[in-house]
């Protein structure tokens, strides 16, 4: 005995599956299969119909008094299963029995924060001796994270321009919705860039990829989208009822100290969140430095300072020279990284350390005048 799943067509949201009975080494008698679906798959009346049998790839005879009979399962108007008798005395042997047969996604059924997996359970029941023997199989298909949630979040780092792109996409599977509404929380240092949210509606090819469609028309479409006005966080209330998927997308800002990751989570009031996290190598560099020989008598130094981008109101950057060097005070140059040359008195204060003795290292520091929030 055995059950596939024989591939998922997302555009559709048809699965197909194959029963196969291959008795070898003993016959079977009376036997019955009963496939029961999770709450999340259904069979339309077409799928039912085309339900059949083949022994050794040649159709089997359906109806009473025929080699088998088909009943279907009826749960809240919806058909949930089905149970295949074959006729008694029929015996099942030198060949292999197979039942190919398709489900599709019920719209109704939402995905239940990642719990539903679209299997579905077959019970075979044959007679036994002295009592009938039933064997269940389980099957489960390979499917992604996106599908048991109808839904994801992903982010991309946009370091130069100190942002990250967000990305939801919602009802994934175009499930059947009334009253859907999302929130979403900027946690850490980052704040929701003001206008950026937009709405695109979407579809899936049979494959499952996106084929991503035009922006929405908000207001049109029946969208609320309410923004918080410190960033810290936004609603989208979704037209009364939907039924197909659309995606979000939005940005946040770096504020204050940057950060090495950055998380966040949408929820929805259907029982879902989707959850990402971005990495930024840099978010804990303020202060590197390298040093070259300048022939044989200096060295030339380049500090690199606020690689994080944070947003740094007052800073004092302490630099102990070796032994045997001095300071050539004329001769900071400060760079942003685009080239662009500052005034070193406009964001800098150099305070030179008195020595206390004539053989101390030389120490000096440069003392903010002014707020950084990029690299230099």
């Amino acid at each position: 005995f055995s059950k596939s799943n024989t591939g998922i067509n997302y555009s559709t949201k048809v699965l197909g599956w194959t029963l196969t009975v291959d008795p070898i080494q003993k016959a079977i008698n009376n036997l019955v299969i009963t496939d029961t679906l999770m709450p999340e798959l259904m069979m339309t009346d077409a799928q039912f119909g085309a339900l059949e049998v083949k022994r050794g790839g040649v159709l089997m005879s359906k109806g009473v008094g025929e080699d088998y009979t088909i009943t279907k399962t009826v749960i809240a108007g919806k058909i949930k299963g089905y149970k295949i008798s074959f006729a008694s005395g029929l015996v099942i042997n030198q060949a292999a029995y197979t039942v190919d047969y398709e489900t599709v996604m019920d719209p109704d059924v939402l995905s239940n924060n990642g719990n539903l997996n679209y299997s579905n359970t077959a019970l075979f029941t044959f007679a036994g001796d002295p009592e009938s023997i039933t064997i269940p199989i389980t099957k489960t298909p390979t499917i992604p994270d996106i599908v048991k949630h109808n839904g994801s979040k992903s982010g991309i780092l946009d370091g130069a321009n100190k942002k990250i792109n967000w990305t939801i996409n919602t009802n994934h599977l175009s499930k059947n919705i009334n009253g859907f509404e999302l929130t979403d929380v900027m946690v850490g240092n980052q704040k929701l860039v003001t206008g950026s949210i937009k709405i695109y509606n979407y579809e899936l090819n049979p494959a499952g990829g996106i084929v991503l469609g035009e922006p929405v028309d908000t207001t049109v479409a029946g969208f609320v989208i309410t923004e918080a006005s410190d960033g810290s966080n936004f609603k989208i209330t979704y037209p009364t009822s939907i039924n197909k998927p659309y995606r979000i997308t939005y940005s946040t800002e770096f504020v204050g100290i940057s950060q090495t990751v950055y998380q966040n989570t949408a929820v929805t009031n259907k029982n879902e969140s989707y959850s990402a996290n971005v990495s930024y190598a840099d978010g804990d560099k303020f202060v590197s430095k390298i040093g070259t020989l300048n022939g044989i008598e200096s060295v030339d130094w380049k500090v690199t300072m606020n690689k994080s981008q944070s947003t740094i109101s007052s800073y004092t950057l302490t630099d102990t020279l070796s032994e045997g060097l001095k300071l050539i005070e004329d001769s900071f140059i400060i760079k942003k990284l685009d080239g662009t040359v500052v005034p070193f008195d406009s964001m800098l204060i150099l305070k030179v350390r008195p020595r206390v003795l004539a053989t101390d290292p030389q120490v000096f520091d440069l003392v903010s005048k002014a707020p950084i929030s990029e690299t230099y």
